[in-house]
């Protein structure tokens, strides 16, 4: 089995073809895989590409911890780097398929930036759309009481979950600390992602992140245009924000119709072969 390694400012994700499985994909051989002791190590396995309608290149995200997802804006941007640097596609613009929800979303390239620019679509506030448990509408600077701390979060969903905490300083331990916490809480059955957040001046923004499925890491596209979002529907931003990660920083744009566009590097890695042996009893 041959893997390609990418990464987005050090979020990693190893790229599988179809052709490797059957029509079900173990998810411990997915925690496998990405363990960074006993396998290949990565935030992700991305698979890919299926035949999806109007030309659109199929495709399927995997968290470390085996559970699918709806939508990671670096794997989406890794994904098109490897559909180019393989031959699929041309660099210019293509169409993905997120064949776990079915949305379609469309993909530039930047050759002046040597980046890549990914139209994510919408995000919203709804309580429903981040299957929280709670009769309000929506969390917007919600107290959430948890641990003997009340933290003042905003949910909004970008094609997945997210909940923003704001703070005056950031660290990493705390986002290993309180990340999880907040992640897993009762309001969340379902687990959300966690921002822990600052704005620098009007088009800055620096955030720390813990990922449900994946935990602590460098960077993130989603949760960027997360904080992004919450940042201008709050009057704190202007439309063109900068989000500054530990692994780096990409560029979020907004929409006054609550849409918006993800630009940010994309880097191939290595390429690689799985051992025969490795995970044989999961795939057979």
């Amino acid at each position: 089995m041959e893997f390609f390694k990418y990464q987005a400012l050090g979020n990693d994700y190893l790229i599988l073809e179809p052709r490797w499985f059957s029509e079900t994909i173990p998810p411990a051989f997915i925690r496998q895989l990405c363990n960074r002791r006993f396998g290949v190590g990565a935030d992700g396995v991305i698979i890919g590409p299926w035949r999806a309608p109007d030309g659109a290149y199929g495709l399927r995200i995997f968290n470390a911890d085996g559970s699918e997802c709806e939508k990671s804006g670096n794997g989406l941007r890794l994904f098109a780097r490897y559909l180019v640097d393989v031959g699929y596609a041309t660099e210019s613009e293509l169409r993905l398929s997120l064949l776990y929800t079915g949305e379609i979303v469309n993909v530039s390239f930047l050759r002046t930036e040597h980046a890549i620019r990914v139209d994510l679509g919408s995000y919203c506030f709804d309580a429903i759309a981040l299957q929280a448990s709670t009769s309000q509408e929506q969390l917007r600077n919600y107290p959430l009481e948890i641990g003997g701390k009340v933290f003042t979060i905003t949910g909004v969903d970008v094609g997945n979950p997210h909940c923003v905490v704001w703070v005056d300083s950031l660290s990493a331990e705390l986002a290993r600390t309180w990340g999880p916490r907040i992640g897993t809480c009762t309001l969340f059955p379902q687990k959300t992602n966690v921002q822990f957040a600052r704005v620098l001046d009007r088009r800055n923004v620096q955030i720390e992140i813990w990922e449900r499925g994946a935990g602590y890491t460098l960077a993130s596209g989603s949760s960027a245009c997360a904080v992004a979002a919450v940042a201008y529907d709050s009057g704190l931003v202007d439309a063109a924000v900068t989000v500054h990660m530990p692994g780096g920083q990409v560029q979020v744009d907004l929409n006054a119709n609550h849409t918006l566009a993800l630009t940010g590097p994309a880097q191939r890695v290595a390429l690689g072969r799985v051992s025969a042996d490795f995970g044989s009893q999961m795939l057979a």
